[in-house]
């Protein structure tokens, strides 16, 4: 069966600050750039035989460094691994939409898989999108290794479609860091999962509690 890497793309001022950035345009940090050359070191040695990423800027800025190691791959951006969609909280930090919008950040903060953002996205449309790309790009590697350069609220949607046994109310839940890859082995049917660092591997239940 295929195997995932799924990286998140390095740092942006707005995961500096804090706020919500959801599809809004930001490059790399000086930080960032220099996230993304980890994980290309962190990846080289792995016979990726594809990388797909989001159009987003700072994805693709990620994907291309990650390339250098494997400049003979399979690249290309799909629109269906972009970031969720934050709607009216794109741009603000959470204590600001908390006060812009508190009927709207009350019931998200209830049911955050489920909630409609107004003007964006649920977590649960996010994967009603990554559930076909993930489709097809399994069709093109049954058996192949797979590099995807995304986003934490979208690469959250990917695991919550790869790794059946995660209930819906965790998927929000799930910690993913621009310092480390994520390694999924499907293997007759049975999704294996692992987070790994430079020095770390954490499974699923580590990371989730």
């Amino acid at each position: 069966m295929t195997i995932w890497y799924l990286v998140r793309h390095g740092e942006v001022p707005s995961n500096r600050e804090g706020r919500h950035i959801g599809q809004r345009e930001e490059d790399l940090t000086e930080k960032g750039e220099q996230q993304a050359k980890d994980l290309s070191q962190m990846l080289a040695d792995e016979p990726i035989d594809s990388i797909y990423s989001s159009p987003l800027s700072r994805a693709r800025a990620t994907a291309f460094e990650i390339r250098k190691n494997h400049q003979k791959v399979r690249f290309e951006t799909d629109l269906r691994l972009s970031e969720l969609h934050m709607g009216i909280f794109e741009g603000l930090h959470p204590n600001d939409a908390r006060i812009q919008y508190p009927v709207e950040y009350r019931e998200r903060e209830k049911d955050k898989f489920h909630y409609v953002i107004p003007g964006g996205e649920s977590y649960e449309r996010v994967m009603e999108r990554v559930k076909p790309a993930i489709r097809d790009i399994r069709k093109l590697y049954p058996e192949g290794k797979v590099c995807i350069v995304g986003h934490q609220g979208s690469n959250r949607a990917i695991i919550g479609e790869l790794v059946k046994r995660i209930p819906t109310q965790d998927i929000p839940k799930i910690t993913i860091s621009p310092q480390e890859y994520i390694r999924i082995d499907e293997v007759k049917g049975v999704a294996v999962i692992q987070f790994i660092s430079k020095a770390l591997k954490f499974d699923l239940e580590e990371r989730l509690q």
